[in-house]
């Protein structure tokens, strides 16, 4: 449990700046609840977002982990879109290539419902090992099992010694608050042994702030990482670093490295002057998106125009409550089977399958991932309905 945090839980320093707020938000927005009910009564905390000027790492200082459920029931899986599929195969290909990943043995810590992982290992003909407390094993098919071991647990010490080739370690680490104690343990797991890659993959904050993507901040992630602050955390770890970019929109940030001798490369100090300017530019302006937004939603309902908000993940539950705006007549859609029929925790809102919606008398969608926006417009009818689509950055 983390509670008003006055450390860098990155660094340790205490050179700190506060400059983002949010209450009483959903814990988790990726829980599906029943019934209206328990979505509207399900944990509420508080967001306090600060900036270390040491290492330029960003995290909730009101963060607290007794507060936070990972189990089945945390539903995430993105693989009903094709261009998010199209992204997982292209980045498994370019990885098992790139690597010379081929009759390996992958780790992947927080492997969710181990999609990418079957990618992987079929791409290379690999073996593979998932973890992840989230796991549904029901869900599972069997063929994935001749090749894949699940295993339903938060990443710990007693997996330290299980033999691999590459980690691989996706849109988990932004959900760790005590990352320190984290990183220790896949330094360890990986410590004299040059060839086997770490590789891992959070949300880049620097589209955040450019962009003052609101929606993007919800209580599940407690640690947000810009290129800088990623490469100083894995280096002052003892990580050498092989390369660090983004894809998809610049949405994902990816680091590729090993434990080897080398002296770890630091990142370059005057980033961190664009960093400040980033964070200090967002705070002043994000209230300006906010208030777009809001203007948009409330101009809708004012004049009895219908909207549909496209995307009922984390972004939508972040989006929906820092609005706080009127939403009785607005209805959510998502294309992820196990989402739809469920309710949205904090919301209270049910998830509807987009076939179910005329789209024809719909007004506006409001989609909540730009990336989307030709799939969606698609799957709409946009064009010859009349609808109109908004996107957030």
């Amino acid at each position: 449990m983390i509670s008003n945090k006055q450390a860098c839980p990155a660094c340790g320093k205490d050179d700190l700046y506060g400059f983002y707020s949010v209450d009483k938000v959903p814990v988790n927005s990726c829980i599906m609840l029943e019934t209206a009910e328990d979505a509207l009564d399900y944990p509420a905390g508080d967001i306090c977002l600060k900036f270390c000027n040491q290492c330029c790492f960003i995290f909730n200082s009101l963060y607290n982990e007794n507060l936070i459920e990972y189990s089945s029931r945390y539903e995430d899986q993105q693989g009903w879109s094709g261009t998010f599929n199209d992204f997982q195969k292209t980045l498994a290909k370019s990885l098992v290539e790139t690597y010379q990943l081929y009759n390996k043995m992958i780790l992947e810590i927080g492997c969710g419902k181990g999609d990418f992982l079957e990618l992987i290992c079929r791409e290379g003909n690999n073996h593979g090992i998932g973890i992840d407390p989230a796991i549904d094993t029901a869900r599972i098919p069997e063929s994935w099992k001749t090749s894949i071991t699940f295993i339903p647990e938060r990443y710990s010490g007693n997996h330290v010694k299980i033999k691999k080739d590459l980690v691989c370690c996706r849109h988990t680490l932004e959900h760790i608050s005590d990352i320190g104690s984290f990183i220790k343990l896949v330094y360890n797991s990986v410590q004299g042994n040059p060839d086997v890659k770490v590789f891992f993959e959070v949300p880049d904050t620097t589209r955040i702030l450019k962009n003052n993507c609101f929606q993007d901040i919800y209580y599940e992630h407690c640690s947000y990482f810009l290129p800088y602050s990623l490469l100083y955390f894995f280096a002052n770890h003892g990580f050498s670093i092989e390369e660090i970019y983004t894809r998809f929109k610049r949405q994902y940030l990816f680091l590729i490295g090993n434990a080897d001798s080398k002296i770890p490369i630091m990142p370059d100090i005057h980033d961190k002057k664009i960093i400040k300017k980033n964070i200090n530019t967002f705070e002043k302006t994000v209230s300006n998106t906010i208030n777009y937004w809001k203007n948009i939603m409330e101009t809708q309902q004012a004049n009895n125009k219908k909207t549909i908000i496209w995307g009922s993940g984390s972004k939508c539950i972040s989006f929906l409550h820092t609005l706080k705006t009127d939403i009785d007549d607005i209805d959510i859609v998502d294309i992820n089977p196990y989402r739809q029929g469920k309710y949205l925790p904090g919301i209270g809102k049910q998830v509807l399958a987009p076939e179910s919606i005329n789209f024809a008398s719909i007004d506006l969608v409001i989609v909540m991932n730009n990336i989307y926006l030709n799939e969606i417009r698609k799957k709409t009818g946009s064009e010859a309905s009349g609808t109109k689509i908004l996107a957030l950055d």
